[in-house]
């Protein structure tokens, strides 16, 4: 998945296949994806531990974020941040990340 836009979303992604890449993974994505200005999170990766089609390691490398380093929570469903890694089952790799403007987030 790569040159996209996620805003504006209570989850931008919400994804239990950590086979997903978004920049950096086995499947070559280039990233160049503007995850920013989601209310609670820009990416929730939550693995399903009853099937096999999940990897531990999820690639995000070359985005476009909220903050620098893209902020990460792993239990507490009630904080916000741009990633939600639940119970830090996955290993999320955000190298070569940038930062959005935080006046992009301001509603008009």
């Amino acid at each position: 998945m790569e040159n996209n836009w996620i805003n504006n979303n209570n989850f931008g992604i919400y994804t239990s296949d950590a086979r997903l890449d978004l920049g950096g993974g086995t499947t070559g994505s280039a990233g160049r994806n503007w995850l920013y200005c989601n209310t609670m999170y820009d990416i929730v990766v939550h693995p399903s531990l009853t099937e096999n089609n999940w990897l531990s390691d999820l690639y995000a490398n070359s985005n476009t974020w909220d903050h620098k380093p893209p902020t990460v929570e792993i239990s507490n469903y009630t904080v916000s941040a741009d990633i939600h890694n639940h119970n830090s089952l996955v290993n999320v790799h955000a190298d070569d990340s940038y930062l959005v403007a935080p006046s992009l987030c301001i509603p008009y």
